[in-house]
């Protein structure tokens, strides 16, 4: 409901884009962390991704869409590198081959990519230790020093510097997403 909510507002505002900046997918079966191995299926997390992604080709099938893997992805890729490695030239381990991002025209983008629209750096928080506090545009805010746009912690916040200038009006935005 909440996906269909947020896309129903990108038509009303008639994005000519999308970006998704990671953690699209959780795959918990393959985190370090412990886990029931009765929940998540890895494949069903496969499978979830190649039908958002085509479902949200067809919906918006004129603009660009950007995808960028976050920490949780990531967790493929780690695996692959430990437990798998005589797999990780295999094309069709790739990742954005598994979810079929290029049949969708979905512009998959590396890990830890640096990414900005116009004066605006988009970060994946995990980039950014230490930035899950209280105000996790704050902390990313005076790490980076420019207008910044993050997620990852799971909590929205906002925050303003003045930076000093010569007329003193310069100010730099920081902003934390919560979920979407």
């Amino acid at each position: 409901d909440a996906l269909l909510v947020m896309f129903d507002k990108f038509e009303d505002e008639n994005v000519d884009g999308i970006y998704i900046n990671g953690d699209l997918l959780d795959f918990y079966a393959l985190s370090f962390h412990e886990k029931d191995p009765r929940k998540k299926k890895f494949k069903d997390e496969i499978q979830a991704g190649r039908e958002f992604f085509e479902y949200i080709r067809h919906r918006f099938p004129g603009i660009p869409i950007y995808f960028i893997p976050g920490n949780h992805e990531n967790r493929f890729e780690r695996y692959m590198r430990t437990r798998a490695v005589e797999l990780l030239d295999v094309d069709e381990f790739r990742l954005d081959i598994l979810l079929r991002a290029g049949e969708n025209r979905i512009e998959y983008l590396p890990f830890r990519s640096r990414v900005s629209f116009g004066n605006l750096l988009i970060e994946h928080g995990d980039k950014i230790p230490g930035a899950g506090g209280v105000v996790p545009a704050r902390t990313a805010l005076m790490r980076l020093k420019t207008n910044v746009l993050i997620n990852h912690f799971h909590k929205t916040s906002e925050s303003s510097q003045r930076v000093y200038s010569t007329d003193d009006s310069h100010v730099i935005n920081g902003y934390s997403l919560g979920c979407m």
